[in-house]
């Protein structure tokens, strides 16, 4: 099968499951009724809900997370990692790891930090400790909305991109079909001279 054909079909399998990643909904979380999940329930593992998203939705949603700290938060690592990565790809690439799993820490520890918050607001009485604790989680609330508008802006230009290059793949494609009889017939003359080039 043609490679140009089989890279064609793989942008457009790309682009079906950034769409289904990108534009994937939950359900949203609100500071009025907490719910607090018990780690050690799940083994040290995030709380589990009837709304969860998929796992592979969650996982590309926390690579799209990665993605959009490293440029922000870390733009000076990401540059040093870039110079050395011509010299020293092996070096880059641990360092470049090292990074991500740096952030993934990072955000494993806000989410635990949201929810002894959530915990402190369902176990406070005092009227006021409890608008504080409230102003505090929406907060967190609001970058967490920011962060993921970020993740829907970037999905949609890296869809916009593999769409023109799928559009520029099927035209290619048209052009061979198009000219196929000529194509074969050059094909077959090259064949006859080296077999090799049909593999």
């Amino acid at each position: 099968m043609n490679s140009r054909f089989l890279t064609a079909m793989a942008v457009a399998g790309i682009i079906a499951f950034g769409i289904s990643g990108t534009y994937a909904q939950d359900t949203p979380v609100t500071t009025d009724k907490p719910v607090v999940g018990k780690s050690d329930e799940n083994n040290g593992k995030e709380p589990k809900g009837r709304n969860e998203k998929r796992p592979e939705l969650r996982e590309f949603e926390r690579e799209r997370i990665v993605e959009i700290v490293l440029k922000e938060k870390y733009p000076q690592e990401v540059e040093e990692i870039n110079k050395i990565r011509k010299d020293d790809p092996e070096k880059a690439r641990t360092q470049m790891q090292a990074l991500r799993r740096k952030i993934m820490e990072e955000q494993k520890a806000e989410r635990e930090k949201i929810r002894e918050m959530i915990a402190e607001y369902k176990n406070t009485h005092d009227p006021k400790q409890l608008d504080i604790i409230k102003a505090k989680i929406a907060e967190k609330l609001h970058e967490r909305l920011d962060l993921e508008k970020k993740i829907i802006i970037q999905g949609e230009e890296k869809i916009k991109e593999l769409q023109e290059r799928l559009a520029k793949f099927k035209a290619e494609y048209q052009k061979r079909l198009d000219n196929k009889d000529q194509m074969i017939e050059n094909k077959i003359k090259e064949l006859s001279k080296n077999p090799e080039m049909f593999y």
